[in-house]
């Protein structure tokens, strides 16, 4: 018994030092933040692949360090929030009215290319919108519904790949 003690205590020893060697604080920061920037991408690849309407704003607002963009970082270094501050955003993944509430019909300026429409704010042409319920088309919910099933299995992988380098 006291043997398998000592070899359990040299175990752990040896596992100490090589983990204060390795850096595992600054290796998950890096990890971590590559992962949300993925994150942050796969957004906008869901945003494309529904044809939702864009100005520029709402992928840029999923872009770190662009205008509404959410990049916070905690003290520690390891904890992310990534998300938008686009009103539009919250507006196509929940669904939204038209209109301001009280108002029938509004005037957006801009003019159709093909079957699209492109918004421009000095266009004298443009569409009038009459008041009705869009549905929601839920790009982030779907994102991070299989970003949050991926992220255990992704960290697990990182973490096995780690331990091998460590014990190699």
């Amino acid at each position: 018994m006291a043997n398998d003690l000592k070899e359990w205590e040299q175990f752990f020893l040896n596992l100490e030092t090589k983990f204060s060697s390795y850096n595992f604080k600054n290796q998950m920061e890096v990890w971590l933040q590559a992962w949300c920037e993925n994150f942050l991408n796969d957004i906008v690849g869901e945003i494309e692949s529904r044809n939702i309407i864009d100005t520029g704003a709402l992928k840029k607002s999923f872009t770190k360090g662009e205008t509404d963009n959410i990049w916070i970082e905690n003290d520690a270094g390891l904890t992310i929030e990534v998300g938008s501050e686009n009103p539009y955003a919250a507006a196509v993944n929940n669904g939204h009215k038209t209109c301001p509430v009280g108002v029938a019909e509004r005037w957006v300026p801009g003019r159709w290319s093909g079957n699209g429409f492109i918004y421009d704010r000095s266009a004298k042409t443009g569409m009038l919108i009459k008041q009705q319920w869009i549905d929601a088309r839920p790009f982030f919910t779907a994102v991070e519904r299989y970003a949050s099933k991926d992220f255990a299995e992704d960290f697990s992988k990182k973490l096995d790949e780690w331990l091998d380098a460590l014990w190699s």
